[in-house]
């Protein structure tokens, strides 16, 4: 079992974090679909593409290290996300 405190503590989990667009970029194409995402922090925008080729190399599964301005979300935060 990992014992790590900071393993849930991804930006998708962080309260400055929030959707910005998502969708497909043809409609009729699951593999095409994609996310974009705010920092309200850092004022930046992370697009994730969600292709599902075929991975040619090692994986990194390496953990990131965790963003130092990482706040949990609140109910409060919840609500405003739906």
């Amino acid at each position: 079992m990992n014992k790590d405190p900071n393993i849930w503590k991804v930006c998708a989990l962080c309260r400055h974090c929030h959707t910005t667009d998502s969708g497909r970029e043809i409609p009729e194409l699951i593999d095409s679909e994609y996310i974009v995402f705010r920092c309200d922090y850092y004022e930046a925008f992370t697009r994730e593409d969600y292709l599902m080729i075929p991975v040619d190399e090692e994986i990194n599964t390496e953990r990131p290290k965790v963003c130092p301005h990482w706040e949990a979300c609140d109910e409060e935060d919840e609500a405003d996300r739906e």
